[in-house]
């Protein structure tokens, strides 16, 4: 029993399409201190939602480049982003 949590732990990896995406997310706390984050989401390959398979996966996507937009807005240094690039408000 987990209590008030669901039964299966939320996935932590997305599948290897994902890689760069995922190698970005799993960085997020340097990549803050990074003067080229932005430049660096903008460069990232297109995210291959149509390959996201499952419930758990979309979920695990979702929280990514929630993570991954929020930090893209937020960058320190710099001012607030006005607007997401195409990678991360079309994915």
């Amino acid at each position: 029993m987990k209590g008030f949590l669901p039964e299966q732990d939320p996935l932590s990896q997305l599948p290897l399409a994902f890689d760069a995406w995922q190698t970005m997310a799993n960085a997020l706390p340097q990549q803050l201190l990074n003067t080229r984050f932005r430049t660096e989401i903008e460069q990232l390959p297109v995210f291959p939602v149509e390959q996201l398979q499952s419930q758990p996966e979309l979920e695990c996507a979702m929280r990514l480049l929630s993570y991954l937009g929020h930090a893209y807005v937020w960058t320190t240094g710099s001012e607030p982003a006005q607007q997401l690039p195409a990678r991360l408000a079309t994915a």
